[in-house]
């Protein structure tokens, strides 16, 4: 990484202040409020309900396995389930866009895309992720904490930093009230300036001992931006209310070789998008 700060914007027309640009280089996160409307987030919402009813369907023929891939659709379920056929961990849904459409579009936004477009320095992108994350009260499900360029180095040994400034974004759209009490992300701001910034997270890293650690409240219709080497993570949902939410992420074109699960990823996209 060339610097904090790039020399310059690329967006033509950006929707995001100077601060709010500067905010994410410097701090490694950006929160953007009140992206989607209360339509979207109705629509989004029933879309992943569809997503978690299909989930105990495919349970019911997958009994007793633990971290299941099960290809549906184009999309990838990817569960726990019980001896007795039931949905134990649902622990995320890759491709999901590849079954539901409205998730697809909710995904390409198009003030998404501007967003993107400003924070990639890029005017296309090729999207690696369309992925549903929903966290039932005391179901288990946590992540944890790390670095999304791991994941990224896991699908594609060879991904690179085409950018000089991390050249992929990861979009953590909000469809319930989140926050630590019902499993919402925990995050290091600045951890992406690290000088061990491209390593993997020891497993014994406690965020939450760490005393720059953040913990956003985030309403629906809200998107949380990350660089990919922030370390982040999120604990169980002990709390009596659900927390759903949907990943878009982007990358420069030529920094990802890998395929990713899903038959609606590794598309390019064009970021010039008409507000």
């Amino acid at each position: 990484m060339k610097g904090i700060l790039p020399p310059q914007r690329l967006c033509s027309s950006p929707i995001l202040a100077m601060e709010q640009w500067v905010h994410y280089f410097e701090q490694g996160y950006l929160v953007y409020p009140n992206l989607l409307s209360s339509h979207e987030i109705e629509h989004g919402l029933m879309a992943m309900e569809r997503l978690l009813t299909k989930s105990h369907e495919l349970s019911s023929l997958h009994k007793g396995q633990i971290g299941i891939r099960i290809k549906e659709q184009g999309a990838m379920f990817i569960l726990d389930t019980s001896k007795e056929g039931h949905l134990k961990k649902m622990h995320r849904i890759c491709g999901c866009g590849s079954m539901e459409k409205d998730l697809l579009k909710l995904s390409r936004h198009p003030l998404l895309l501007n967003i993107f477009n400003d924070l990639l320095l890029a005017d296309e992108a090729e999207q690696l992720i369309c992925q549903f994350h929903a966290k039932e009260p005391n179901d288990g499900v946590d992540f944890k904490p790390h670095r999304d360029i791991t994941h990224r180095r896991k699908y594609d040994p060879n991904f690179r930093d085409v950018n000089d400034f991390g050249s992929y974004v990861i979009a953590v759209m909000v469809f319930q009230e989140t926050s630590i009490k019902n499993g919402g992300l925990m995050l290091i701001p600045k951890s992406h300036q690290w000088q061990n910034a491209q390593d993997d997270v020891a497993p014994e890293f406690d965020i939450l001992g760490h005393p720059g650690h953040y913990c956003p409240e985030l309403t629906p219709g809200s998107v949380l931006f990350m660089h990919p080497n922030l370390i982040h993570g999120s604990s169980i949902n002990h709390s009596k209310h659900s927390r759903s939410s949907l990943l878009s992420g982007m990358s420069c074109v030529g920094a990802n070789s890998g395929e990713y699960p899903g038959d609606c990823t590794n598309k390019i996209l064009s970021l010039k998008s008409i507000l």
